[in-house]
């Protein structure tokens, strides 16, 4: 018997909420956090890693870098040429500190740390000038001269550590020990034609390390000391050499955009 005069009516829409608001702002705001994080370690991180990273955490001079060498790892088909092609433009860049009015040139290799490649880059480095008729002796500390001996440690000259029945050479390559383990005579580091530091891409560089840095600069002075990043990546490398093989379509393309060549159309 009961009659309905006004039925009930329902909202067709829901409510207006914050919902759509705050979820932009949560996904919004753990993209903002995120990219703040890799900011803030890519800021901080004293990895040496490449030349940038290097030069602005180290305040020197980065002359060339030399691809990773994992003797554990089983050997690709282009390792070797790609060590080829970063040994050839070392060497390049090495003979223009060498005087020819000065011989024979010495070139110092140095080491913050003994897990360096400097033996392996000095072999390319002699292969690469012996080919070109070069006349090479490379000295390795513990084999040719002892840096604990009392002749190395107050040397004034070159010849009073190498061996006077060896024939003459047109470039010295000295392989030094660890500067953490021994110093050398800042007599032979002023005689050289140029100081190479070799130093580990994937090494954390550490106050002790710019201390010990900034003295080997000093005492090298007025002669050059550069560094030469070992165990570098492939792409740290290919700032010094340009593209390294293989040469697919697809890393052509990709090491185009990397060096921002987003309108070029060839590669110079």
């Amino acid at each position: 018997t009961l009659k309905v005069i006004n039925p009930p009516t329902f909202p067709l829409d829901s409510k207006p909420t914050k919902r759509r608001s705050l979820v932009l702002s949560a996904a919004f705001g753990s993209l903002f956090f995120i990219l703040g994080i890799f900011f803030i370690m890519e800021l901080l991180d004293r990895t040496l890693r490449d030349r940038f990273r290097t030069e602005r955490v180290t305040s020197g001079k980065v002359l060339a870098a030399f691809p990773s060498i994992m003797p554990m790892r089983k050997p690709r088909r282009f390792d070797n040429e790609c060590r080829q092609k970063a040994s050839h433009y070392l060497a390049n860049q090495l003979h223009g500190y060498l005087d020819a009015q000065t011989k024979p040139c010495i070139i110092n290799l140095l080491c913050l740390n003994v897990e360096t490649d400097n033996q392996e880059i000095a072999e390319h480095l002699s292969s690469y000038w012996k080919d070109q008729g070069v006349g090479v002796h490379i000295l390795r500390e513990g084999v040719d001269f002892r840096s604990s001996s009392r002749e190395f440690l107050f040397a004034e000259r070159l010849s009073d550590i190498v061996d006077t029945g060896m024939p003459p050479a047109d470039i010295y390559i000295i392989i030094h020990a660890s500067l953490k383990d021994t110093p050398v005579p800042a007599n032979l580091l002023r005689e050289a034609s140029i100081n190479l530091l070799v130093l580990r891409a994937d090494f954390v560089w550490k106050d002790n390390d710019q201390i010990l840095f900034d003295k080997i600069t000093g005492h090298s002075a007025p002669k050059p000391l550069m560094i030469c990043l070992s165990h570098a990546e492939k792409s740290a490398v290919e700032d010094f050499t340009g593209i390294l093989p293989p040469y697919t379509q697809f890393r052509k393309f990709a090491y185009q955009y990397y060096q921002l060549g987003f309108t070029s159309s060839k590669e110079m």
